[in-house]
């Protein structure tokens, strides 16, 4: 930083790497590149160029390589600067230059406030791990509660009828336990459409465990950064975007007591060239399903409430499922200032799961259920100066869902059969970068708005109308990162202190406006102690499910559904055995 300051030069690098070195003395006059390279002599370090006047101190590409994986649990990163990821530093010299780098919980660029706490897990945490999918790993973090949506729950609790909502065997990140509606899941750092027969969490299990480069954990609300749904935190999946050659890999697992396996095939292909790259990655997964018959210490013989449905004995503890994902990227440098990417993944997953046991002699005990999911992103990236830049970028997701139940005579009773459609589009514009300098560091700042529409649909066999709901969002939002204390002014006591503010206003077509503070400070009295705290507010809007504009739904079901799976009290309870009309809705008036 002393170098950068004397020279004039934007000096980039990560504060990981440069833990724990001390550059020598130098005296005398240089030259900026002379004086640098004498810096860095015998550190294992190395200066490249990248846009501009920067520069980046990278690790040398002729160092050898660790040998031993990082440990988890992971370090919890927060730099002052954020340097291209380690695949990036690999590519051709002659090719650098400063990436976009996303840092979540934060529009300012390539710095993250340390206000809040942000875990970042990297490619060899999640590999080195030994999980299969997304979903495995994510129920192993220690700020994630595995009583949420998952496909362990998707059942429900035969005394709770709104447990039973996740009927695609969808995996949904639940932060401190708050359920997942309070945790916002992002996609490099984009939203995706969110899942379930109320569109409330974003399926995990269709994003490829294979295709990413790290996951973020921000266990703290953002809803002055990114709107609704960020009240637990923020979990960001960020994608591999950078990668030159072939990687193939595979992956065979079975459990000690059943007949169940799992296979994963994988195989990523990428190229760079001056200015830009594409990679592309394909994701196959196939798991045998694990019934409660294998596991006798949770299987249960009968209900507590004397029933004739049994719903434990015909459950799949974990069901069979089938999955193929591809995704896409690329980027490309148009002249010194302006760069496009893209983003695009598709996945299919096919599941098969012996659910509520039947106490009559018209259904199958089978469910199939078929979801399909398609994500994309554009970004156009161009530099005002050297300190400023200008981002315009568009989101579009969807995903659908399809659950059936056949009927062994279709003449006397009607199949069962749900789909769900649930889609997002969004474009926006954000400006970021420096304001001036202070005597504790520079003023970052970033201000943008967006706006989005939100889709969601259900319609559902033997039930009547349709479900469906459309909303439009717009929002602006702004940010600064203020460095009152620095390297500069110090003080005994106070050997730096930083004040980020941040701000957001949703306007909802629904239901209206809310406006979202936040205020985090960073002191840091000692060396390698740092004391942070913030405050916020933070909202989650109802779903179009729960919300939507055709509120009212009517159906017929049997007298044993209603008493033993939804556990509602009958009228009448001399009226047993015979059928129900009932008037299923959503609450047009619900607020955040």
């Amino acid at each position: 930083r002393a170098f950068g300051a004397q020279s004039g030069t934007p000096i980039l690098f990560s504060e990981s790497l440069v833990a724990g070195r001390a550059a020598p003395g130098l005296n005398g006059t240089f030259a900026p590149a002379d004086a640098l390279d004498r810096l860095l002599q015998g550190s294992g370090l190395e200066a490249v160029k990248g846009q501009g006047q920067a520069v980046i101190i990278r690790k040398r590409t002729d160092a050898p390589e660790p040998v031993v994986p990082p440990a988890r649990p992971p370090r919890e990163e927060a730099p002052a600067e954020t340097l291209p990821d380690s695949s990036r530093a690999k590519a051709d010299p002659g090719t650098l230059r400063i990436d976009t780098v996303t840092v979540t919980g934060t529009s300012l660029r390539g710095i993250a406030p340390e206000s809040s706490p942000l875990q970042i897990y990297s490619r060899e945490d999640i590999l080195g791990s030994g999980v299969t999918t997304t979903e495995q790993f994510i129920r192993t973090l220690p700020q994630n509660f595995g009583g949420g949506s998952t496909e362990f729950t998707s059942q429900g609790l035969p005394t709770d009828g709104n447990s039973q909502r996740n009927s695609t065997y969808g995996s949904g990140a639940n932060l401190r336990g708050l359920g997942s509606g309070a945790t916002l899941t992002l996609l490099n750092g984009n939203r995706v459409a969110p899942t379930s027969t109320i569109g409330d969490f974003v399926d995990l299990s269709m994003i490829p465990v294979s295709a990413l480069e790290r996951i973020d954990v921000l266990s703290d609300g953002a809803s002055s950064i990114y709107g609704g749904d960020a009240v637990a935190g923020v979990i960001n999946l960020v994608l591999r975007d950078d990668f030159d050659g072939a990687e193939t890999g595979l992956r065979y697992g079975t459990v000690t007591d059943g007949d169940m396996e799992e296979v994963r095939f994988s195989q990523t292909l990428g190229k760079n060239w001056a200015g830009g790259n594409i990679i592309g990655t394909y994701e196959y997964m196939d798991r045998d399903a694990l019934g409660l018959s294998d596991r006798p210490d949770i299987a249960a013989p009968t209900l507590l409430n004397g029933g004739p449905i049994n719903v434990i004995d015909a459950f799949d503890l974990l069901p069979q499922q089938t999955r193929h994902s591809l995704v896409l990227s690329g980027r490309q440098a148009l002249g010194d200032r302006l760069e496009i990417a893209s983003t695009a993944l598709y996945s299919d997953r096919k599941v098969e799961s012996s659910s509520v046991g039947i106490a009559n002699t018209t259904s199958v005990a089978k469910s199939w259920i078929e979801s399909e999911s398609l994500s994309a992103t554009f970004s156009a990236d161009y530099m005002l100066r050297p300190d400023w830049s200008l981002t315009l970028d568009g989101t579009y997701s969807r995903i659908r869902n399809d659950n059936v139940q056949q009927i062994i005579l279709p003449a006397v009773a009607t199949p069962s059969e749900a789909k769900t459609e649930s889609s997002l589009w969004s474009v926006g514009l954000l400006t970021r970068g420096d304001l001036f300098a202070l005597p504790g560091g520079t003023i970052h700042a970033a201000l943008g708005g967006q706006f989005r529409r939100e889709d969601f649909a259900l319609r559902q066999v033997g039930m009547s109308p349709l479900r469906d709901g459309t909303r439009d969002i717009s929002a602006v939002f702004a940010e600064l990162l203020i460095p009152l204390v620095g390297t500069e002014n110090r003080i005994p006591g106070i050997d730096r202190l930083e004040l980020n503010l941040s701000g957001r206003i949703d306007d909802y077509s629904d239901f209206g406006s809310t406006a979202n503070p936040k205020a985090g400070l960073l002191w840091v009295p000692v060396d390698r102690l740092k004391l942070r705290g913030s405050y916020s507010t933070s909202f989650a809007p109802p779903t179009l499910g729960q919300s939507g504009a055709n509120d009212r739904a009517v159906g017929v079901l049997p007298y044993d559904f209603i008493r033993n799976i939804l556990a509602i009290p009958l009228p009448d309870p001399s009226l047993a055995g015979v059928n129900y009309m009932i008037t299923i809705g959503t609450a047009p008036d619900l607020e955040p």
